[in-house]
């Protein structure tokens, strides 16, 4: 989930103290590595410290970290349904709040498909970079009410 493996309790904190009612998302490969030596399932233990999405790298086709073991976990008993409602929620609201609902983006590919994996990766990690300098909306250049509080952003590319 986050380069720190010590980080408990995500969910609560953001959404609970802080009420933010957007999602928490773990940079690709995040969910996939376990947060607690004793986890069954690294993506198991990533949704019950609070992450709602991953993050899929390039190169990964779209692999599915949560889908599958989400399913069975909510099955077996393990995650609530109302947890995966509860992640949906979150998702939405960000979507929502970015205004991406009103104004979706077109869904075209980004990358040209004659184009290598990796070849875009250091610009895509200096982008990264640059954004997260933005994301501390000096000036208030991003459309974001103070109301709302601060805004966390956990990713190991921008802290390189």
């Amino acid at each position: 989930m986050a380069p720190c493996p010590t980080v408990t309790d995500l969910g609560a904190m953001v959404h609970d103290a802080w009420r933010f009612p957007g999602m928490v998302i773990a940079p690709p490969g995040g969910a996939g590595r376990s947060m607690k030596e004793d986890a069954a399932d690294p993506a198991i233990a990533a949704v019950a410290a609070g992450v709602d999405m991953e993050q899929v790298a390039a190169g990964e086709d779209g692999h599915d970290v949560f889908g599958a073991v989400l399913r069975q976990a909510v099955q077996a008993g393990t995650i609530k349904p109302a947890q995966v409602q509860a992640m949906a929620t979150h998702i939405l609201a960000s979507f929502y709040m970015a205004g991406s609902l009103d104004h979706p983006p077109p869904f075209a590919s980004t990358r040209n498909a004659s184009t290598p994996p990796g070849t875009n990766d250091t610009l895509v990690s200096d982008v990264e970079m640059e954004g997260a300098v933005l994301l501390q909306n000096e000036n208030r250049v991003l459309p974001f009410d103070p109301a709302l509080g601060p805004v966390l952003l956990l990713t190991r590319n921008a802290m390189r």
